[in-house]
């Protein structure tokens, strides 16, 4: 079987991550959005983060996830 590497943003780097990375401003105030549905992504809904060209992100949605 393949191993891949996987990394991990924990809870409490969350926000270190976002600031990091010019987000923190734009996910303050809800436009952080799934790249699969477009809802809003929150710290209750969010799944993961992915990059793709940017960070992009992905809803806890389970039709959201099967896309990906």
């Amino acid at each position: 079987m393949e191993r891949k590497e996987v990394n991990a943003i924990l809870v409490d780097d969350f926000a270190d991550f976002l600031k990091a990375n010019n987000l923190f401003q734009k996910f303050s105030i809800g436009n952080i959005l799934c790249s699969k549905c477009e809802k809003s992504i929150t710290t209750e809904n969010i799944a993961i983060i992915y990059f793709d060209t940017e960070y992009r992100f992905c809803c806890d949605d389970n039709r959201c996830l099967e896309k990906l």
